[in-house]
């Protein structure tokens, strides 16, 4: 059964890159320029879920429908969380360019090394560098 629609923010401009996956699967796409998007799913009892950096997530179960247009609404909470960067902090809604992350538990798990070796290699693109070498 194949889904499709568009996925607008609350201001009706488009979302471009939502994630829209078939949730409890690993079925999913994104959204192009114009936020639109065409899925595949197993069945009517599919439920889809919405996502994207800075929005509150959406659940759509699809039923009987072919199209599934939908609204997302800023997540108020995620802009007030404080992100730790390299040589200060930032709120997050002020912060431009990518961000990585690394739980803190995978960190303390690694044994015998320092936390500049630790964090090497956890993180796609990132390098880390000892200012002391």
């Amino acid at each position: 059964m194949q889904v499709s629609g568009t996925v607008l923010d609350q201001d009706g401009l488009a979302v471009i890159g939502a994630g829209v996956i078939e949730q409890g699967t690993l079925n999913g796409t994104t959204t192009d320029a114009d936020g639109k998007y065409v899925l595949t799913v197993a069945s009517a009892n599919s439920v889809l879920e919405f996502t994207f950096i800075g929005y509150e997530t959406v659940h759509e179960t699809v039923g009987s429908r072919r199209v599934i247009d939908v609204v997302m609404q800023d997540d108020n909470k995620l802009l007030d969380e404080v992100v730790v960067i390299g040589y200060g902090t930032v709120k997050k809604k002020d912060l431009t360019g990518a961000i990585a992350a690394v739980d803190g538990g995978k960190l303390a798990a690694v044994q015998g090394v320092g936390l500049s070796q630790a964090l090497q290699g956890s993180m796609p693109g990132v390098q880390v560098v000892h200012p002391l070498s």
